[in-house]
């Protein structure tokens, strides 16, 4: 009896989409390959705080049914989401997908909640904020957030509405993604990961991972041709 056919290769991304965002890893183009490109953060942005219910909540919100993961390509802090990721892939039969990590940052507990703070003051709140966070308390922020943004705007406009609940949910996700991407009990570095850098963001000699320095800065890194080969060398 013949295989069933698997269909193509599967290619995940971790890139936190904001309206600064000039060098996304959406504009590299890796559909160009034939494989399916699931941009994760693009569609589901969960209010989870640790890596594990974080990864869990995108596979939910985006299950490639049937498919093949061969990598993950992550931005900034999101690597240790993507390591969660890849081992409920693999738990699941669904692959051993490679980790390509591009100018990855470190994130914490307590970054987020300097965060949320720095959000609430800017909008009028002042006070502590609670840490370790909870969803409560960021689901709390974001409604203190919205109001604040409401009248910021002066108006009831439907516009306004939009905006203002837009900009209180996008931090509120940002906050969760940093308390995600900071949880210490997610899988350490592992040698297996392909760590991608421009010549100003060289990780610590101590990480185990594989390297590749592409340009001098995150600018040339992404304007550069040879990051999506680098990314590509063995995801499909």
């Amino acid at each position: 009896m013949p295989s069933q056919d698997p269909g193509p290769p599967c290619v995940m991304t971790l890139d936190f989409p904001g309206p600064q965002s000039r060098h996304r890893v959406r504009r590299l183009g890796l559909e160009a390959t034939g494989a399916d490109v699931i941009h994760l953060l693009d569609t589901a942005r969960p209010r989870e705080l640790t890596a594990g219910a974080y990864a869990r909540a995108l596979l939910r919100s985006a299950e490639p049914a049937g498919s093949r993961v061969t990598a993950i390509v992550t931005y900034c802090a999101a690597a240790p989401i993507a390591r969660e990721l890849a081992r409920l892939l693999g738990g699941a039969g669904r692959g051993e997908p490679r980790l390509y990590a591009i100018n990855p940052e470190e994130s914490s507990m307590g970054l987020a909640v300097e965060t949320l703070r720095s959000f609430l003051s800017a909008a009028g709140h002042d006070g502590p904020v609670a840490s370790p966070l909870t969803r409560t308390a960021i689901d709390g922020a974001a409604d203190a957030l919205l109001r604040a943004h409401l009248a910021a705007g002066g108006q009831a406009a439907p516009e306004v509405l939009r905006m203002a609940g837009e900009l209180a949910a996008a931090q509120a996700d940002w906050v969760s993604y940093l308390a995600a991407a900071g949880d210490e009990s997610a899988p350490p570095t592992g040698a297996g990961e392909v760590h991608i850098t421009s010549g100003d963001h060289a990780c610590p000699p101590s990480c185990v991972a594989g390297h590749v320095v592409i340009g001098a800065s995150t600018a040339e890194l992404f304007a550069d041709r040879e990051l999506v080969a680098a990314l590509l060398k063995e995801a499909t």
